[in-house]
């Protein structure tokens, strides 16, 4: 149980369930600043982080994880075994509050199944319906009491389908303050020659996504060797064991843990794993190549599902390709030192373009806001 030991008010119980560990990050930011308002005790799905501030969890992102749509069809046992797990949860706790974090597709499916207990249930982070499954907002607007987004269109996208909508900021604001002042203190604390280029590598933190990414951007690397140098952002979630394959082959690469916002700031050019990191880097400014393959199933089934043809969420958001997208076929060695050159042809102009993407994300602060209109609904 995590408590202040300065009562506010009354002690709330919330059952926050998340099903990634973005989601957990997510959780345990709001869950700090939640406490800032009441004495609180967490029940649910996590993982470390959220575990760490005292939840009594159920099951853990790991076990959650799914990547794909072939993946799903080898989950649905699991998915529906832990769904009792999370129902009885609520009736034993009773929560004040039910936080569906992110995980579209088990969470909506949840709340329509704990609608029934009349607890006001928070959706954070809102499906991105305009990508795909618009007709999500059905459920939506009928299960949810109050939606999240963390977008600056979804809001009005979504109020216009009778949704209790908010637009709160992107989490991912707070977490880019940089730890170094500057580029030159930055690569004298890695032992980096700020000399040459620096280009960021940013494969991804699952397992599936470093198993395609890796040998792509570790050859490229090897092939261009003295054109510049080569830090990797580790996230806390990436085992030593999952990269030590990759880097045994690949000279000249600098391990960097737990300074992701760093990487990103002063790379000249950031080799990235198409999913939030493209944002971080957007918001930050700092051009970058967005990297994507998939099983063929895969492929095929996202073609038929969504109308767009990017997957950055820098193009998305600008409604055009604003930074250079390398997906199946073009995922590979080759191209990525081919498009390389390009930008490093034109590195200023393709700065210019995310300028407008950072500022629509300026200003927010997204994990108190969520608190506050949580603890609303709650009361």
């Amino acid at each position: 149980m995590f408590m202040l030991s300065d009562e506010k008010v009354k002690a709330v119980r919330l059952l926050i369930v998340t099903g990634e560990p973005s989601g957990d990050t997510l959780a345990a930011n709001l869950t700090t600043e939640f406490c800032k308002l009441c004495s609180l005790e967490i029940y649910g799905t996590g993982g470390p982080k959220l575990l760490a501030l005292g939840q009594n969890q159920i099951c853990d992102v790991n076990d959650m994880a799914i990547i794909g749509f072939d993946a799903v069809i080898c989950k649905i046992p699991f998915l529906l075994k832990l769904a009792n797990r999370i129902e009885g949860e609520v009736q034993s706790v009773c929560p004040d509050g039910i936080i569906l974090v992110d995980y579209a597709g088990f969470n909506l499916r949840l709340a329509k199944r704990l609608k029934k207990y009349r607890i006001p249930i928070i959706c954070l982070v809102a499906p991105q319906v305009w990508i795909w499954h618009y007709s999500r907002v059905k459920s939506l607007a009928k299960y949810f009491d109050k939606v999240l987004c963390i977008f600056p269109f979804e809001e009005e996208l979504l109020r216009k389908e009778g949704i209790n909508a908010v637009y709160i900021g992107h989490p991912v604001t707070e977490r880019l303050a940089p730890k170094y002042k500057n580029r030159e203190e930055f690569c004298l604390a890695n032992g980096i020659n700020s000399a040459l280029p620096v280009i960021g590598l940013l494969p991804g933190s699952r397992r599936k996504e470093i198993e395609i990414l890796m040998p792509i951007m570790t050859a490229a690397a090897r092939d261009w060797r003295g054109k510049a140098k080569y830090i990797l952002a580790k996230s806390d979630s990436v085992k030593n064991e999952m990269l030590t394959p990759y880097l045994k082959t690949a000279i000249g690469i600098t391990v960097i843990n737990g300074e992701t916002a760093d990487v990103m700031r002063y790379s000249d050019l950031l080799w990235v794993c198409s999913g939030t990191a493209t944002l971080e880097a957007a918001i930050i400014g700092t051009p970058m190549i967005i990297l994507y393959n998939s099983s063929r199933f895969n492929v095929i089934l996202a073609k038929m599902l969504t109308t767009l043809r990017m997957i950055g969420l820098p193009n998305i958001i600008a409604g055009r390709e604003i930074m250079p997208e390398l997906l199946e076929k073009r995922c590979n060695a080759e191209d990525l030192k081919k498009t390389s050159d390009l930008l490093f042809e034109n590195l200023q102009e393709y700065r210019k373009r995310l300028i407008p993407i950072g500022k629509m994300f300026a200003g927010y602060t997204p994990m108190k806001t969520a608190a506050e209109e949580i603890f609303k609904s709650i009361r």
